[in-house]
Order: structure tokens, then sequence, then C-alpha cells
């Protein structure tokens, strides 16, 4: 689960992201958003809802909701995968500048001390690049958010990103072909 491991007025560390939803860092449309606006979602932990909240974050609580009988079947076997989350929005802006976003290849075996070799990460220096993080299977993540009081018509504090450290599923045959 997702731990704070810092929380100010003007930024949030976390480690060990966990996302809810499907992430769009390549700012598709979707039903409920613009095309190019680039997000995802952070799963928290109950006992942070309030912590967050006071620092006007707005922390929402999706409930799953059967809506079929096959459905409230599943959830009844599988009552696991069906718990309620909280989660909360964060923005991907880069209109002014991009986020610093380091993509390691992780097969396994690397510590979180250990030493990442120039062939196992790549940084993505573009906005193009970004859609790459919407099908990849992130094992870990370590984040750093800018947090933003709300605009004078606003009630919640915006959420940036400002830097990322993900790390993917490493692929076999990337490390034979080297990309």
């Amino acid at each position: 689960m997702t731990q704070i491991t810092q929380i100010s007025n003007s930024q949030i560390i976390l480690e060990d992201v966990q996302f809810v939803f499907a992430r769009n860092f390549s700012g598709r449309p979707e039903k409920y958003n613009r095309v190019g606006d680039r997000y995802f979602n952070v799963a928290v932990n109950p006992d942070d809802v309030e912590l967050l909240q006071q620092y006007g974050i707005n922390v929402k609580l999706y409930e799953p909701k059967a809506t079929t009988p096959e459905q409230e079947l599943k959830m009844q076997e599988n009552p696991d995968m069906y718990t309620p989350t909280y989660f909360f929005k964060v923005r991907v802006y880069t209109q002014f500048s991009m986020p610093s976003v380091a993509i390691i290849y992780d097969d396994g075996a690397l510590g979180t001390d250990d030493l990442v070799e120039s062939h196992e990460r790549t940084y993505l220096t573009n906005e193009d690049q970004l859609g790459m993080l919407d099908d990849m299977e992130i094992a870990a993540c370590d984040m750093t958010i800018a947090r933003r009081d709300p605009s004078p018509d606003g009630q919640y504090a915006r959420l940036n990103l400002k830097n990322a450290y993900i790390h993917v599923v490493d692929n076999p045959l990337r490390r034979k072909y080297g990309f």
C-alpha cells in the first residue's frame, strides 16, 4: 500500500505507490477527461485519509457495486478483490515543464539501495514518451507530488507530479536486444 514518507504544504513524497484504475499518462480522451489531460489515481491507506484531508487533498472512496447477478456472485466468491478503496487524483502537468520520470528496468534482483546501471534505466525527456507508462507493468514506484493551494474558486489542493522513479517488470527480450 502507498506510504506517505513526507507531507507538507508544498509537496508530498510517496513510496511504494499503488495505482488504482487505468493510468492516463498519454492524455487520451475519456468520458470525464479532455484530450491532453494527463493523470493517474493513487490508492491510499485508510489510516492516512484524515492526514491528507488536513492538507486539502480530495480523497475519494470507491466502493465496488454489482450491476449484474453474475458480478454479485463473483463479489461473494472473492470478497478480497472487491474491497472499498480510498484514492486521490494526481495530474501530470506538462505545459511549462516536464516532470522528471525515470524508468528502471527491474528483473526482481535489484535491491532498494543497489546502484542502477545506465543500461537498466531510461529517463523520459518529452511528453510523448509518457504514454508508455499507461501499458507498463509497474513493480514499484516512488514519487514526489507538488502540492499547490486551491485556486480562489477551488475547494481542494491541486496535485501535480514532480518526479517519479518507476520500477517496471523487465522483459527478457528488451535485455537481449538492448531496447
